[in-house]
């Protein structure tokens, strides 16, 4: 995973670390979107191992929020999204899980655990921090 600032005229430099985030997660997708309402953008991570939520912290770092915000996720999630599907001001999130037979993972040679298997995710939010199946 990496997150980097534009600096302007084409220009990026790589933050991640500073960021507090992790290089070597492997993120297959991501969403930004002030979940908590508090003006700054956070994170949502899909990646093989689950969704993983990071909460800006508006000092140019993020926090690991994932198990505090009651995001319990395990296996292979394609996409993230946030989203207002109840049109209550709160962002919802959204995700898009595995849902066909198990694939092959190049990085352990091994098949994807049948228990990836499963059904989309969505988790709403009651705008007290906590998102909820």
């Amino acid at each position: 995973m990496g997150l980097y600032r534009n600096l302007g005229g084409g220009a990026f430099e790589d933050v991640t670390v500073q960021a507090g985030l992790d290089p070597k997660m492997h993120g297959l997708g991501c969403t930004a979107g002030d979940y908590d309402n508090d003006g700054g953008m956070d994170l949502a991570v899909a990646s093989d191992e689950g969704v993983s939520l990071f909460h800006n912290e508006n000092n140019g770092a993020f926090k690991t929020v994932t198990s505090g915000a009651g995001i319990k996720s395990a296996g292979l999630v394609l996409g993230v999204d946030f989203i207002d599907y109840d049109h209550d001001g709160d962002l919802d999130l959204y995700a898009v899980r595995y849902t066909g037979k198990p694939v092959l993972d190049p990085r352990k040679t091994s098949a994807v655990d049948t228990n990836a298997v499963g059904s989309n995710v969505m988790w709403r939010n009651n705008g007290d921090g906590l998102l909820r199946m």
